[in-house]
């Protein structure tokens, strides 16, 4: 059986939690309290397709999720879940040894929807560039953030002998987008080819707010 498992690339720009801290200086988040800022692995459903997305850590039981989901998995980019506080699992961040947490629930449903851009011209250079012109927008290179382990090894500690690297990504190679809305996405990608020269970009929505 294998879990879809994110890598921290686009994210390294942040702190992961390593373990419980006090409470530092707490701000508000969207009409939410946080009371610790940082990292953590999430695992959404759990029990079902099993997916390790990373998540910013809003109090010790709760995260908002900084990747963008794939859809099956029944969340979206922004979405507030509540977490089991026993570790199931790990990974690695910036050296250092990361739990990773099963998702219980959906908390705050994010108003953020979920679009893939198909552009069969773009090459690898130009898709990185995308970030470059999101705005309101996030966006995620699938094909480069994702990979797919076992679940020996994304519930335990890492087996050396466990060789994933042929079903490390390229998977999935088009670029999602988390938006509010079609317009959103389809300015992103106006603003993109113009740039990149990319040729024909078609915007297909993959989940919707409010499930």
């Amino acid at each position: 059986m294998l879990e879809c498992d994110r890598y921290t690339q686009a994210l390294q720009e942040e702190q992961p939690i390593v373990q419980s801290e006090p409470a530092s200086l707490a701000h508000h988040d969207r009409g939410v309290v946080v009371i610790q800022d940082g990292l953590i692995p999430v695992r959404l459903d759990p029990h079902g397709r099993a997916e390790v997305v990373w998540a910013r850590r809003i109090d010790p039981a709760r995260a908002r999720i900084a990747n963008i989901p794939f859809p099956e998995s029944g969340h979206r980019f922004a979405d507030v879940v509540l977490h089991d506080g026993a570790a199931v699992g790990e990974r690695e961040m910036r050296g250092k040894t990361v739990p990773v947490f099963n998702a219980l629930a959906l908390l705050e449903a994010a108003e953020c929807q979920t679009f893939v851009l198909w552009a069969p011209n773009a090459t690898p250079n130009a898709i990185q560039s995308l970030a470059s012109f999101a705005e309101e927008e996030d966006y995620e290179d699938w094909s480069s953030s994702v990979r797919y382990i076992c679940a020996q090894c994304s519930q335990g500690p890492a087996l050396p002998e466990h060789d994933h690297h042929e079903l490390e990504s390229g998977q999935t190679v088009q670029p999602a987008v988390a938006a509010r809305t079609l317009t959103e996405a389809l300015r992103l990608a106006q603003r993109w080819t113009e740039r990149e020269r990319v040729g024909p970009v078609s915007v297909r929505l993959l989940s919707e707010p409010g499930r």
